[in-house]
């Protein structure tokens, strides 16, 4: 059943495909390459990505089931990853504020959390003795520091560098609707853990090939949900 799920996965993936090349093959025509949109590189990466998930997919003897189904997980996360951010570049011309505004007010709202948070920490730690100068200006330069540190953490960040949980987030606030929003989130969060398996340093289950079937299941109608919003190419413009 897994490989009838990728088999049906790669035809998804191929439509997806030609639609992110023909956005492009459009933005060359017209001249028009913002800074952060989609590329042929990025596109043919993720055609690399897909390679490596198939080869990834078949059972190879050295592997243990466990050893196996990890390799599937995180192939698949690195495929999701890839696919969220390049659907994300496609309306990046025409959503850039709206993205970069949302992003930032998220970002602004926990950096102000943060700084409230770790402000607190400090003034009860240094208030117990007040009179001491030493202290007080060791608060300062903490606080100062701290400051550069929380600010550099919550820098802008490009499409690119977003994780697989941020951009679920995003999609879950910005892109799927009311009617599969619950379920899209379910499926990626379902893939972030089981792909987060590699960096646990403790024993960690990784789920089994019933789960990895219907989430592959649910993962074939994310691809449907992301190309019934890829735009039409305008090529009447050149008619």
């Amino acid at each position: 059943m897994i490989q009838l799920h990728i088999k049906t996965l790669e035809k998804k993936l191929e439509q997806l495909g030609n639609e992110f090349y023909q956005i492009v093959h459009y933005n060359e025509l017209v001249d028009c390459i913002p800074k952060s949109t989609l590329t042929r590189d990025e596109i043919n990466s993720l055609d690399s990505l897909f390679k490596i998930f198939k080869v990834a997919s078949t059972k190879n003897e050295t592997l243990n089931e466990k050893e196996y189904l990890l390799m599937m997980w995180i192939t698949l996360g690195s495929l999701t990853e890839c696919i969220m951010q390049l659907f994300l570049k496609v309306f990046y011309s025409d959503y850039k504020n709206n993205i970069i505004e949302k992003l930032e007010e998220v970002n602004s709202v926990n950096r102000i959390k943060l700084k409230e948070e770790i402000n607190e920490i400090i003034n009860e730690h240094y208030n117990k003795d007040p009179n001491n100068k030493g202290l007080k200006k060791s608060r300062e330069n903490l606080k100062k520091e701290l400051k550069n540190i929380i600010d550099k953490k919550f820098k802008e960040k490009n499409i690119e560098t977003l994780t697989l949980g941020v951009l679920n987030d995003f999609y879950k606030k910005h892109v799927w609707s009311s009617d599969d929003i619950q379920d899209h989130y379910s499926t990626i969060d379902f893939i972030r853990k089981n792909r987060n398996c590699i960096h646990s340093t403790k024993v960690t289950k990784v789920d089994n090939k019933e789960s990895l079937e219907a989430t592959l299941k649910g993962y074939v109608k994310i691809i449907d949900s992301m190309y019934i919003r890829i735009p039409e190419v305008p090529w009447e413009d050149f008619e």
